[in-house]
């Protein structure tokens, strides 16, 4: 029988943080730091941001990349792991980055430049105050991550713009307060009848509008419906936004549904709906992907309506949900084109 390899205290404590394992509270943090070092990172780099901002931001977190390196050398003895494979990659990629950066001279360039663009900040308002109003008077979605894209802003100028007119516009700032606020709500509601669609569902077998509770009725209820969302929906839930996809689920059941937290978990582990490797998707990769399923290629105009069924039932961007419509389709129970209505395979015992 193998033996079961032992960690460090410094290593576990560094596992059970970043796997959604450990709960942080004021008296334990200082023992997890290491961990949330990490998230914050890795958060940085999975960005939108510049280069030049992500690595004048990283050097506040580690001012070198030795420092970097010397903080988690204790992750080298994860790389042959397959559980922890993704997190060393992880790792792996934040280092590269920063020895990159620092090889070619970056980190002393973007202080500079960050330091002449915050010297700008006055002249900055004008801009700060078009897309704050922009944003006050932007209904399509309750979700920032929405209008940002739409606007083509970064999530930092974005908080730069808020910062600018928090200081130099009260009656802005406190209409964009209202707004958040609002919008929060919206979410909230959205959140909250998903989840409760998922707890009746799990329960009964059936909706609450009585329809049949299956794999594709739990992707069109997921409350994560697009992965950009989830750390909005996790902070307006005061849950965890670490970890894979399926434990920031756990998380947030926990604190919305704690009574059907098992329930759901049992459900949605036997049926293998989620797991740490299921992945976000979108149209650019369903697009850009060759899908050939037992010799058969799905055409450009069969993955157009894929991506329309998907996007008007609101079935979750993650590559299992969209592996569910396909196959749905492929084996004729999913009609794309008839009201976008589930068709219920043929009893096969003829009844």
């Amino acid at each position: 029988m193998e033996e079961k390899k032992k960690y460090s205290q410094k290593t576990i404590n560094f596992l059970s943080y970043v796997t959604g394992k450990a709960t942080l509270t004021s008296s334990n943090k200082n023992s997890y730091s290491r961990g949330i070092k990490f998230e914050e990172m890795s958060r940085i780099i999975d960005s939108d941001l510049g280069i030049l901002r992500k690595i004048e931001t990283l050097s506040k977190i580690y001012k070198s990349h030795d420092q970097l390196v010397a903080a988690f050398e204790d992750l080298e003895e994860l790389k042959e792991i397959p559980e922890f494979a993704p997190l060393y990659e992880k790792y792996k990629q934040i280092s590269t980055f920063y020895r990159v950066c620092e090889e070619n001279g970056l980190i002393e360039v973007a202080k500079d430049l960050i330091h002449l663009e915050e010297a700008n900040y006055f002249d900055d308002y004008g801009y700060a105050r078009q897309f704050i109003e922009d944003y006050i008077n932007y209904n399509d979605s309750p979700y920032t991550s929405d209008f940002l894209k739409e606007s083509g802003l970064t999530e930092m100028t974005f908080n730069r713009f808020i910062e600018i007119i928090s200081e130099l516009d009260s009656d802005l700032y406190d209409k964009f307060v209202e707004k958040e606020q609002f919008n929060k709500g919206l979410r909230i509601l959205e959140v909250t009848d998903r989840m409760n669609n998922i707890k009746t569902g799990v329960k009964t077998g059936k909706l609450p509008n009585g329809e049949e509770f299956d794999r594709l009725a739990f992707y069109a209820n997921f409350p994560f419906y697009k992965e950009e969302y989830a750390r909005e929906i996790l902070k307006d839930f005061n849950a965890r936004n670490a970890g894979y996809i399926d434990q920031r689920f756990k998380s947030l059941m926990q604190q919305m549904v704690p009574e059907s937290t098992y329930d759901i978990l049992k459900y949605v582990f036997d049926n293998k709906l989620l797991s740490s490797t299921s992945t976000p998707i979108n149209e650019k990769v369903i697009n850009n992907t060759r899908n050939i399923i037992n010799g058969r290629e799905i055409t450009d105009e069969e993955k157009a309506k894929m991506i329309e069924y998907m996007n008007d039932n609101r079935i979750s961007w993650l590559t299992i949900g969209f592996q569910e419509v396909r196959d749905r389709y492929l084996a004729g129970t999913l009609d794309l084109e008839s009201g976008k209505k589930l068709v219920k395979e043929t009893n096969k015992s003829g009844e």
